[in-house]
């Protein structure tokens, strides 16, 4: 074979490779698009013409997705972005500028948008850089991830609200009351429930505690239903205030309570039962002058 027949298959085998390589270029770059086409952002690429003016960014490719818009970027490549968004503020090209020259991506602002017969939507806008000229601006919706957060922060507040109610209704429900210096009456009116206890309890043993107090008066005309839970209570209450050398007076027993309580088997002896309040409060100010 000649050296020009050689030749000849050689640029052939080199021109076939070529043809080859272009043509997995080309499903490549069909593929890309195809996916970035179908992504649900929306993606932009901008190339930056002068290093020196960051107003110099171009469009270069656009998935014409950037959530519910009100214009198709798709039919602007290749124009400067001045003259895409003539207001568009300085200021958002020189974070473009910025984030080139860092290389690093950087979250940028949210846009909010009022599209005719959508209402408001927010997208989230973030630059990555690709190589020191070339910007890619990832477009984001996230209105419904702000409307959970909205909603997620309403709710917090909410809890916070029924969280402070519930401390004051506990706080009314057990209320200390001083009569004199050395007597206080707490009336417990509704249900009795372990909760309940507990801020009676604290309520009651701070109050003997802090105002140096000699009776405790519990007035139990307002509960319904004296259980064992109740009676439990009563007791634990009277001891603890014993133990601060301070003592319970237990009034309101009703008839049917007193048989419930004799019932249950219900040992009474540490505390001062009197029928009613008034006679509850006649012992503890005849007691405190003795």
């Amino acid at each position: 074979m000649s050296n020009s027949a050689a030749d000849s298959a050689a640029l052939k085998a080199q021109i076939t490779e070529l043809q080859a390589q272009l043509a997995h270029a080309q499903q490549q770059a069909a593929l890309f698009e195809n996916v970035v086409k179908h992504l649900p952002i929306g993606i932009d690429l901008l190339q930056r013409e002068d290093v020196n003016d960051p107003t110099s960014f171009r469009l270069i490719f656009s998935n014409g997705l950037m959530p519910n818009a009100t214009i198709d970027l798709r039919l602007h490549i290749g124009k400067l972005l001045n003259d895409i968004f003539p207001d568009i503020p300085l200021a958002i090209l020189n974070r473009y500028h910025q984030a080139l020259n860092s290389g690093e991506t950087m979250h940028l602002n949210e846009l909010v948008m009022n599209i005719p017969e959508v209402g408001q939507r927010i997208a989230q806008l973030t630059a990555i850089p690709l190589s020191s000229d070339l910007l890619c601006i990832k477009v984001a919706d996230i209105t419904e991830q702000k409307q959970v957060l909205e909603a997620q922060r309403q709710m917090l507040e909410q809890q916070a609200i029924i969280h402070s109610q519930q401390e004051a209704l506990a706080d009314i429900s057990t209320p200390l009351i001083p009569i004199t210096d050395s007597v206080v009456i707490m009336p417990l009116i509704g249900a009795v429930d372990t909760r309940r206890a507990q801020q009676m309890l604290e309520t009651l043993l701070h109050g003997i505690s802090t105002m140096n107090t000699r009776f405790a008066i519990l007035d139990i005309t307002g509960v319904p239903i004296v259980d064992t839970q109740v009676a439990h209570v009563l007791i634990q209450a009277a001891q603890s205030v014993r133990l601060l050398g301070g003592q319970v007076i237990l009034t309101g027993i009703r008839p049917e309570v007193a048989q419930t309580l004799v019932g249950l088997g219900v040992n009474l002896n540490d505390l001062i039962v009197r029928g009613n309040l008034q006679s509850g409060v006649a012992y503890a100010t005849l007691a405190r002058s003795r």
